[in-house]
């Protein structure tokens, strides 16, 4: 469902469904939903909470600790806040922070604050809400058009326990990419842990990212500078001058700051708010504040309780026009602690968990736990007890095993593991376990006994793990006391591959792999965890961790190898891959050489799977002696591992063995893709073009047509993608541009779908096929189409290439070689020779350490150097640098000549014009 246009633009239609008696629209923006007709996520105009009734907010103090009652007036943070101001009001047209700090923090309440800041500045806010487990949005419908405004700032809380789908979508959103509107997203969360993969998809839309984490107010220093003892105290003042103001105690200055105010307890802006108003709240009882977290959360914890009793001894709420309070203050503390792990559901769905529970009397039961704590909509129940924080702890007092002052409930463990169990055998995981392992998780670093829960819980079915999600993974690896027996009952179930948890499943494989490698002497196992760890870390980007990792499973390997030749080579196999993605492409070819020496004895056998593994084998070699630029080697290479696909194809085929055959076809049809690469590189365009049609077409036998729409990858796109780009590319060589454009067009399109998913993996891909894209827009003469698409690649290589300059500094200066002809036509020769310049200077320092790999793109940025000097009539610098294109040119050609000699006379054609123009009186321009 989708909603198209905004209302300044024209007119627009969107279609609104009502799904599970909710409906909801929008103008101005677009609504992306599951197939289901749930949405992703939900935007709503932001705007500040309306003054809570004193009455109302004093039954339960915990009422003025949520951040949506603006009850304190915000203090503190100025650095913080001038930082936001500065980065809305300056840089790119797009553009989107992380700011990230521990729970109570004060992320949520700065973030208010820069909201309702940059809305009297005249901005357009919105609110995101993540669709699965969002606030549900009062109004059905919103109107987000942007006529009038200064700019649009969009607000994601809770970003880094959304899905990557949802947030993917969020950014696709036509709202965010008004052509000359100010754009900025602020993405809120605990962690940065899943900043790296969103920035990543971000590049797409050549916005600027940046993080920031907000310093603790403990005196360390962060990205904004420490908080000082001062600061605290302003805060704690401000606060309490604030409670008291709804308790009706003017006299607030008889409430000092406690003693340990300077503690590591109060870092956090939540601490001090709770000593302020434990503070104010105790007055009126005549008690002693305490002083310390753990007495300060009892506290409050206690009133909650109070409450509870009080309202069910009353027998109603305070007008007597209101149904009769009917929920003991037991039954009521269970209630509470069930919407903790669950968040607050539709109402239907929180009478079901009720009933599940066994509650009595359950409708009335959610009515008097509305009545105490209201959901931010009537269509909900179970509203949890806010802050998160507090909750946290709630759930840990609650449960059995901790030493605080704090009555424990017999009922929690069964509830605990009752809540998070399936309904029963086939069916899914609860729709709030993210959450609920979530809470538990994140709490048990301040309550290790909650250590014991999850591992009863996760024991008993281990897939909940990745049920949970990155977030819930990632928290789970940082709980000391988690078994290490459940981490390996959560092993078999990690997917792979798995874009949207690699992350967290790396975390967990580096903490079982503490114990693993600690308590396991046989080589051989150790061997194999390595291995698998290095293909865990390698997916989550953690490239030199892997490299750590595969060294380490070869070196266990090597002396086991006579025992088994099939496992060492696969070891080599890993080193050669984890060797590549660093760009030591010599010490790669290394491993390959002799995983290959390995598999071809192993092959004899006649199995699929030495087959299997001979023909990957060959094909990792080819692609080594490519990267070493030893092309001839990796024809021969090459066509060996077509071969051994192509008989194991026509084998199983005449066989009628369907198990194998799927996966022979797959590879063949991507070793034919890489064949044709090679085949382009020694100069055979015809050939290469058969090669790289007969690789599309097997890939379009084995893929369902139409692709998925739901946002999965089938496990053939990523190198179906290539074989296109690579058909692209023959094409391209082959002088058939308008082909090749529809080539790379739909590679591009592939390429932007795997960035979705694994930014880390897929975004060097995406952004060479935009910019052979580019290249062929220029030559059809879509020439402002050649150089958005080349700037957008250049202004992201850029980045990779500050990032991993081993890696991409290659692709940096490639992208600038292709821009440089498009400026000349479209900036002129100025900018074009300013980019062939920084071209050359890559290359040299490039071809330095490889000359054969780079001397053929060093030749090329040399000539159009002297190209581009010969237009700004510098002649005679134009003839030194057409001379050197020529010398490394005749090289080429002396030892390829079918690759490079055509080359080599457009090279020399060059020289002689450009000489002839030197060498006249009047210097005239003669090559334009």
């Amino acid at each position: 469902m989708t909603g198209t246009g905004a209302p300044e633009e024209g007119r627009h239609l969107q279609q609104v469904t009502a799904v599970n008696g909710f409906a909801f629209g929008v103008v101005g923006a677009d609504i992306h939903v599951f197939g289901s007709g749930q949405p992703l996520y939900l935007l709503a105009n932001w705007r500040s909470e309306e003054p809570a009734d004193p009455d109302w907010l004093r039954e339960l103090p915990s009422r003025m600790l949520n951040a949506r009652r603006l009850v304190v007036p915000f203090v503190g943070r100025e650095g913080d806040l001038i930082r936001l101001g500065e980065w809305r009001d300056t840089g790119p047209r797009l553009a989107v922070r992380w700011l990230h700090g521990p729970g109570g923090q004060g992320k949520t309440r700065l973030a208010t604050e820069f909201a309702a800041r940059s809305a009297a500045a005249g901005w357009k806010v919105v609110a995101a809400f993540h669709g699965p487990d969002a606030d549900w949005i009062r109004e059905s419908t919103q109107d987000l058009s942007l006529t009038g405004h200064t700019g649009l700032l969009v607000v994601v809380d809770y970003a880094d326990r959304w899905q990557l789908a949802a947030l993917t979508w969020l950014l696709k959103n036509n709202l965010l990419h008004r052509t000359g509107v100010i754009t900025r997203v602020l993405m809120v969360a605990r962690t940065a842990n899943a900043w790296p993969a969103i920035r990543g998809i971000l590049d797409t839309y050549q916005a600027g990212t940046s993080g920031h984490a907000l310093a603790p107010l403990d005196g360390e220093a962060g990205d904004a500078g420490p908080a000082t003892p001062d600061e605290r105290t302003e805060m704690f003042e401000a606060a309490r001058d604030s409670f008291a103001r709804v308790y009706g105690r003017p006299s607030a200055r008889l409430f000092p700051p406690p003693d340990s105010l300077s503690g590591a307890d109060f870092g956090l802006t939540l601490a001090v708010h709770m000593a302020a108003l434990v503070a104010v709240d105790c007055h009126g009882s005549g008690g002693r504040p305490p002083e310390d977290m753990g007495r300060l959360t009892a506290y409050l914890l206690n009133r909650e309780q109070l409450h509870w009793a009080r309202l069910y001894g009353d027998g109603a709420p305070d007008s007597p026009a209101l149904r009769p309070f009917r929920t003991p203050p037991e039954a009521m503390n269970r209630l509470v602690f069930i919407a903790g792990l669950t968040g607050a559901l539709p109402r239907a769905g929180g009478l079901a968990v009720l009933g599940r529970l066994e509650t009595p009397v359950a409708a009335q039961a959610m009515e008097d736990h509305a009545f105490c704590y209201p959901p931010s909509d009537a269509a909900l129940a179970l509203e949890p007890l806010y802050p998160d924080r507090l909750t946290e702890d709630f759930l840990a007092l609650t449960l059995p095993g901790h030493q605080a002052d704090h009555p424990h409930q017999a009922w929690a463990p069964g509830t605990v593991s009752t809540l998070m169990a399936r309904t029963g055998e086939g069916a899914g995981p609860p729709a709030w376990t993210p959450r609920g392992l979530t809470f538990l998780a994140d709490a048990a670093a301040r309550w290790p006994h909650l250590a014991a829960y999850l591992n009863e819980i996760l024991l008993r079915d281990p897939a909940l793990a990745t049920a949970g999600g990155n977030a819930a993974l990632t928290s789970l690896a940082s709980v000391p006391g988690i078994d290490a027996s459940l981490f390996m009952a959560m092993h078999p179930f990690f997917p792979y591959p798995a874009p949207d948890l690699a992350p967290g499943i790396a975390d967990v494989m580096r903490r079982l792999g503490d114990h693993v490698l600690a308590h396991t002497e046989e080589d051989a196992t150790r061997a194999d965890f390595h291995e698998e760890l290095c293909v865990r870390l390698s997916a989550a980007g953690r490239h030199e961790e892997a490299l750590e990792s595969a060294q380490a499973s070869v070196a266990l390997r090597r002396p086991l190898a006579d025992r088994d030749r099939r496992r060492y080579a696969h070891a080599l196999h890993a080193l050669g891959t984890a060797l590549w993605a660093l760009g030591r492409y010599p010490e790669a070819l290394e491993q390959a050489d002799e995983a290959v020496r390995l598999r071809r004895q192993l092959a004899d056998d006649g199995s699929p799977r030495s087959a299997h593994d001979l023909a990957h084998a060959l094909d990792n070699q080819g692609t080594l002696l490519s990267q070493v630029a030893s092309h001839t080697e990796a024809l021969k290479v090459r066509i060996k591992a077509r071969d051994v696909w192509r008989r194991q194809v026509r084998k199983h085929s005449r066989a009628g063995e369907t198990e194998h055959l799927e996966a022979m076809q797959a590879g063949l049809a991507q070793s034919l893709a890489h064949l044709s690469g090679t085949q382009l590189h020694l100069g055979r365009h015809e050939p290469a073009l058969a090669t790289a049609e007969e690789g599309v077409t097997l890939f379009e036998q084995l893929l369902p047509d139409p692709l998925p729409e739901d946002g999965t990858v089938p496990y053939l796109l990523p190198p179906y993608q290539q074989a296109v780009s690579a058909l692209g590319t023959a094409l391209l060589a082959s002088g058939r541009t308008q082909q090749a454009r529809a080539a790379f067009r739909q590679a591009v399109a592939m390429a932007e779908r795997l960035v979705e998913v694994n930014p880390q993996a897929y975004e060097p891909r995406l952004l060479d096929d935009l910019s052979s894209l580019g290249v062929v827009c220029s030559m059809t003469g879509r020439h402002e189409e050649a150089l958005e698409t080349l700037e957008l690649a250049l202004t992201r290589f850029v980045r990779l290439a500050r990032t991993n300059p081993v890696l991409h500094e290659a692709d940096l200066a490639r992208v600038l070689v292709h821009l440089t002809e498009t400026y000349a036509r479209e900036k002129g020769p100025q900018a074009a020779l300013a980019a062939a310049e920084q071209a050359v200077d890559i290359y040299r320092r490039l071809t330095a350490g490889h000359p054969r790999v780079y001397e053929p793109a060093f030749a090329q940025a040399l000539y159009l150097r002297g190209v581009n000097l010969a237009r700004l009539s510098r002649h005679m610098d134009a003839v030194d640098s057409l001379s050197d294109a020529v010398a490394v040119q005749r090289r080429l050609a002396d030892t390829t000549p079918q690759a490079h000699e055509a080359r080599l006379a457009e090279f020399l054609a060059a020289l002689t014009e450009v000489r002839r123009a030197a060498d006249s009186p009047a210097h005239e321009v003669v090559r334009d």
